[in-house]
């Protein structure tokens, strides 16, 4: 197998793995594979008490961004596992007075179906993987094009706003259909940076990638005071 670039996390020691690339699709997607076991494991090491406090410190950043006070309809996600947690974020939102409008997950045409949510409480209910989703019988359908800021879940990120999801490419045929001028944005925590995420054509970039110490930006409309 050639030799490539060495996948290192910007906050990790050397003994991380190394993950040769190649220009093949095959390559590229055994990579995402070895890639994505190495950041979930060490994000799942964290505790759920450091995930709360750094999840609190990023959506303190979250609702600053200038784009965000602007957005008039902002898509989220209900967090699971070991992510960034959202529900402060989810509730600053709908206490600011945004329309909220969270995704649904339709297996059957691997794809996600949005909705709008005016109560977490009354509105949302366990889907696939138990992750919480809208209700159809309680929302109402939201069109793609009326999104105008996404919060886009993921596992690995790097400075170029590049993304690393699960594998389903849900959010690869998602954001294509949000109006480009949308500002597409990721929460993480510090240890899902990496030097390099690889990736495919389809893959979609980034606008900011939000952590608890930093503010990666591609390009974005504002700039945020905090971005060192």
């Amino acid at each position: 197998m050639p030799t490539s670039p060495t996948l290192t996390p910007c906050c990790a020691g050397s003994s991380d793995k190394t993950v040769a690339l190649d220009p093949t699709d095959d390559s590229v997607l055994a990579a995402k594979r070895e890639l994505r076991h190495i950041v979930l494991a060490r994000r799942d090491v964290l505790s759920l008490d450091l995930r709360r406090q750094l999840s609190a410190r990023i959506s303190a950043k979250l609702i600053t961004l200038d784009d965000y006070r602007s957005a008039h309809c902002v898509l989220a996600y209900c967090s699971f596992g070991s992510e960034f947690l959202t529900r402060d974020f989810i509730d600053s939102t709908l206490s600011l007075g945004k329309r909220l409008v969270m995704p649904k997950v339709d297996r059957a045409h691997r794809a996600l179906q949005l909705f709008y949510v005016e109560s977490v409480a009354r509105q949302l209910l366990p889907g696939v993987w138990g992750i919480l989703e809208p209700d159809p019988q309680q929302c109402e359908a939201a069109p793609p094009m009326a999104v105008d800021w996404i919060l886009v879940p993921g596992v690995a990120f790097d400075a170029n706003c590049q993304r690393l999801g699960y594998g389903g490419g849900y959010y690869d045929k998602l954001l294509p259909l949000i109006p480009p001028q949308a500002v597409r944005v990721a929460a993480a925590f510090s240890t899902q940076i990496v030097e390099e995420v690889p990736t495919a054509e389809h893959d979609q970039l980034l606008n900011l990638v939000i952590t608890e110490d930093h503010a990666l930006i591609r390009f974005a409309r504002a700039t945020p005071k905090y971005a060192r």
